[in-house]
């Protein structure tokens, strides 16, 4: 079975079957897994996440979340969590940076309500962890991604992305969809996340989805007036230091490539003071401007302060 099919199959069946396929690997693909077992510990780390998430019935999602933090080594230091973490029903849209790559699973060990989401790739590895985490993913697809993007990607993102026959038309499709969803959630009570900033830095300037999130929930109120217009809708700014994602990587690597105890990484998690979506709608229908506008408001509570 080639690279490809271990990963599709890592898509159709989870880890444990992706995690057999690997063990039965021979020729070249045996040597290549061989290769990032000595360099980044993987097929060991595989092997450990498979046990994590054997379970799934006598595990909720919150618990398996925890369990893979401590897998990796990650220490959460947050401030007292804000009320709506664990308010049920309590309708908010959520954003942070996006530098440590695993902040929609410490979320996910946080939050005490069921009823959260996050916009990410469908089939990221959270996705791949476990199905029940496919419940909190409202998929969206990177342009980048596309099979006619002029943009080029590395080799193990195109192992990690299954689906390559998506056209940049598709994309542009899926992604509208799933911001319609996310205004349509945040009005039935639900939390959503989105990290606007990418895989970028949060000063770089962000992607309009947020914005775009927040005209569709006004559009959506104003074709059905029966909406209770009372439930505000938070916008709440968090953010993630203290480690990146490559230095997760070099820390998998020094643990699982030499079988030592997880190196311990601490991530420091700030809750901004939330704004309201009503009064944010009230400025227009520029998405682009209302981005712009909570940008600022992110990086002076957590940059320009410091």
């Amino acid at each position: 079975m080639s690279l490809k099919e271990q990963f599709e199959l890592l898509d159709k069946e989870g880890l444990k079957g992706f995690n057999e396929a690997v063990k039965e690997s021979r020729g070249l693909d045996k040597i290549i897994w061989d290769i990032l077992q000595r360099s980044l510990g993987v097929r060991t780390l595989i092997k450990y996440l498979t046990d994590v998430t054997s379970d799934p019935e006598n595990k909720d999602v919150h618990t398996i979340a925890q369990d893979f933090l401590h897998l990796l080594g990650v220490e959460i230091n947050s401030e007292e969590l804000p009320a709506w973490m664990s308010e049920t029903g309590k309708p908010v849209l959520f954003y942070s940076n996006h530098d440590v790559k695993i902040e929609p699973i410490i979320l996910t060990a946080l939050f005490e309500r069921e009823d959260f989401a996050f916009l990410g790739l469908a089939n990221n590895m959270a996705t791949k962890l476990q199905d029940i985490f496919r419940d909190h993913i409202i998929p969206v697809m990177p342009r980048k991604y596309a099979v006619d993007s002029p943009r080029t990607v590395s080799f193990v993102e195109r192992l990690l992305m299954t689906n390559h026959e998506v056209t940049l038309a598709e994309a542009a499709e899926i992604n509208d969809r799933s911001l319609q969803e996310s205004a349509q959630r945040l009005l039935e009570g639900e939390a959503v996340g989105i990290f606007p900033a990418g895989s970028r830095s949060e000063q770089d300037e962000w992607f309009p989805g947020i914005g775009k999130i927040i005209t569709e929930v006004k559009d959506l109120k104003e074709k059905n007036p029966t909406i209770n217009e009372s439930k505000d809708i938070l916008l709440a700014p968090i953010n993630f230091s203290g480690f990146s994602g490559l230095q997760l990587l070099k820390a998998l690597r020094s643990t699982y490539s030499k079988y030592r105890f997880p190196t311990q990484k601490q991530v420091d998690i700030q809750f901004g003071k939330p704004l309201s979506l009503n009064e944010m709608t009230e400025l227009g229908n520029d998405s682009k401007r209302l981005t712009s506008l909570l940008q600022s408001h992110y990086l002076t509570q957590f940059l320009l302060n410091d």
